[in-house]
């Protein structure tokens, strides 16, 4: 249970960190994640985005993601 919790913490988290970077929107978003890792799932991404289902490996890697654009 304190998984799913600190997952939903961490997708909270992900999201206004896009937000503020001026990333507002569901497009935007994944435009942004796919153009950083074309790896990337579009299913994963949008289901992230519009249900906060993901799998802990993916989270990290959006967490990365947020990193890498708030340092550039």
């Amino acid at each position: 249970m304190s998984l799913h919790k600190s997952l939903i913490k961490k997708r909270y988290a992900i999201q206004r960190g896009f937000y503020k970077l001026g990333f507002r929107g569901r497009t935007a978003f994944f435009n942004v994640c796919k153009s950083i890792d074309v790896t990337l799932s579009d299913f994963e991404l949008l289901n992230f985005y519009d249900h906060g289902k993901s799998s802990p490996g993916l989270v990290t890697r959006l967490e990365e993601i947020l990193d890498t654009l708030q340092y550039e």
